[in-house]
């Protein structure tokens, strides 16, 4: 006999759904998360890949002789002096020497004996830039390996060259030597560019010291040169160099990938880290030891979403002329900000990439300084992006770059 109060199983199941609701959300959203690194990480991976194949073909500023850049660059760092002690080039006696205030004997004994001992150290590197083809080797390129002794080096490659370089223009031109000293110039500024286009943002700070470095003895061997057809053909050469400069956008490319592997490597399966060049194996394996709950996972996966359009925002805002430029980079910049972020514990991110994007300007403003001085010794009006004519002292814009002002000697 049927009873006359059947079981109310509708309401039952609607509290129960309920319940298993945000059960059901939660692992909807890990899944969700997972397949989104997942992702993200294959992406990544084919970028890190073309990067570690860069290559580049360019004709070389003057000499040029078929070859790889890098093999040459590799022996200099091999073999780079240590000069901190001997010539740094941020100390006081180096600077007046350096900016022609005072002459080459002024410099300590340290320094000038550090001048003599490792000049044909740095003829042979500044040499490197007479060489064809810009392509990575072993600790040196696009995703090095970070531990390699090479990639360990170019601090201090970049520390001698903008060190000793400067010095030797001004021996040069001190002893009347003006061809050779327009050729050091020439070879010491396309080294920064070389260096850029190979190493991205791990030679960018460097590459500040290397290039404003040379900006004023440059300056003063381009105006003091009494051959016109010499002057003429280093014009020429510099030219090339602004021409060829490694654009803004192909170092944030560099930092997006770098950055990445290191913050979000724990999303790498075992197959996928297997095909990633060395160098960015080791970046994704020191991100993969770290111990990250279900939480952090989520916010970290998620977060990645956010910071990966901020620097895809960036690298397309890179090389738009100002003020495009600064506003666009700042907008871009608060993508890295995240509601995600209260879920994990990482290291702060430095994303001041506007900043760092007029440091880049460092190579384009001191080669325009160099060819300002040019047209103004052939009597003719500089064409400028990044400084100005004020009286007869050259001025850059930027309120950063002002102690480069250079003033320009009596004719």
């Amino acid at each position: 006999m049927a009873s006359d109060n059947p079981p109310r199983w509708g309401p039952r199941l609607v509290v129960a759904g309920l319940a298993l609701l945000p059960v059901g959300l939660v692992a909807g959203l890990v899944v969700a998360s997972e397949l989104r690194a997942r992702r993200l990480a294959e992406q990544l991976l084919v970028d890190a890949a073309a990067l570690s194949r860069f290559s580049r073909d360019r004709p070389p500023h003057r000499e040029a002789s078929p070859g790889p850049v890098a093999d040459c660059l590799a022996r200099a760092l091999d073999t780079a002096p240590d000069v901190s002690r001997d010539a740094p080039w941020m100390s006081v006696p180096v600077n007046e020497v350096r900016a022609g205030r005072a002459p080459l004997e002024a410099l300590p004994a340290a320094a000038l004996e550090a001048l003599a001992k490792h000049d044909p150290w740095l003829r042979e590197t500044l040499a490197c830039t007479h060489l064809t083809t810009l392509a990575p080797v072993p600790g040196l390129g696009p995703l090095a390996e970070p531990l390699h002794p090479r990639r360990q080096a170019l601090p201090r490659l970049q520390e001698a060259t903008a060190s000793l370089a400067p010095l030797r223009v001004r021996a040069l031109l001190q002893h009347g030597q003006h061809q050779e000293a327009l050729d050091v110039c020439a070879d010491g500024l396309a080294l920064v560019s070389d260096l850029l286009w190979l190493e991205g943002p791990e030679a960018a700070l460097g590459s500040l010291g290397q290039s404003t470095g040379l900006a004023t003895p440059c300056a003063e061997a381009v105006w003091r040169a009494p051959d016109d057809e010499a002057r003429a053909r280093f014009v020429g050469q510099l030219e090339q160099l602004m021409r060829e400069a490694p654009p803004y956008s192909h170092v944030m490319r560099v930092e997006r990938v770098a950055q990445e592997l290191r913050m979000f490597g724990m999303f790498f399966t075992t197959e996928q880290t297997a095909r990633l060049p060395p160098g960015a194996r080791t970046m994704v394996a020191t991100s993969a030891s770290l111990a990250r709950g279900r939480q952090e996972r989520v916010g970290l996966a998620n977060w990645w979403s956010a910071c990966d359009r901020a620097f895809l925002a960036v690298i397309a805002a890179a090389d738009l002329s100002e003020p495009s430029r600064t506003r666009s980079i700042l907008t871009a910049q608060r993508g890295f900000e995240s509601r995600w972020l209260s879920l994990v514990r990482v290291p702060p991110l430095d994303v001041r990439y506007q900043m760092y994007a007029e440091s880049h300007e460092a190579l384009p403003m001191s080669l325009e300084l160099v060819l300002a001085a040019a047209a103004l010794r052939r009597g003719q009006p500089p064409v400028t992006r990044y400084i100005e004519l004020r009286g007869d002292t050259l001025t850059p814009k930027t309120a950063e770059w002002r102690a480069l002002a250079i003033r320009l000697p009596p004719r």
